[in-house]
């Protein structure tokens, strides 16, 4: 999950990156409507809208959705697996969310 906003409180980009060996299943992913945007169309990227939890405000957020062939037999029950890779270079601050093949599906400068 990456949350499309910073923080109010803090101002920090928060990340849910979980998605490397558990499986997720599709129930909540399936039916959201899909990120459109450039930066998201090397993959099924999909939205979760904005909401209160608890008094707390959560910023909107996109996920990643579709089949996982890495699960022989339930490839689409469950959500795809990937990993997340953050580089540092002086200032530069960039997050790659790449599939288990090592192919980037998400890139984005964060700070520079």
């Amino acid at each position: 999950m990456l949350f499309d906003e910073p923080d109010e409180q803090f101002g920090l980009w928060g990340r849910c990156i979980g998605h490397g060996g558990m499986p997720e299943t599709r129930t909540r992913t399936r039916d959201l409507p899909r990120a459109t945007e450039g930066i998201y169309t090397r993959a099924n990227w999909r939205r979760v809208a904005a909401k209160i939890s608890d008094g707390i405000a959560i910023p909107r957020a996109t996920v990643l959705e579709g089949p996982n062939p890495f699960i022989p037999g339930e490839e689409d029950k469950f959500t795809p697996h990937g990993y997340a890779v953050l580089t540092l270079d002086g200032p530069k601050l960039t997050e790659q969310v790449l599939d288990p093949t090592g192919t980037v599906i998400y890139e984005k400068t964060l700070a520079s």
